[in-house]
């Protein structure tokens, strides 16, 4: 019986943290496609491109 109570409060609690890790990776790749072009032409001046 508490194993059953256990798996039931550990998975709202498991998807809101891939909920939560999900909208952060969207909101980096968002950032990403708006900002992208000055991020590597700001790499470049300062000789770090090469890692990307």
């Amino acid at each position: 019986m508490k194993d059953t109570a256990r798996r039931y409060t550990l998975l709202p609690a498991v998807l809101i943290a891939l909920g939560l890790s999900i909208m952060a990776a969207t909101a980096a790749f968002a950032g990403w496609l708006e900002h992208g072009p000055a991020i590597l032409l700001s790499l470049a001046e300062s000789g770090m491109a090469w890692c990307f």
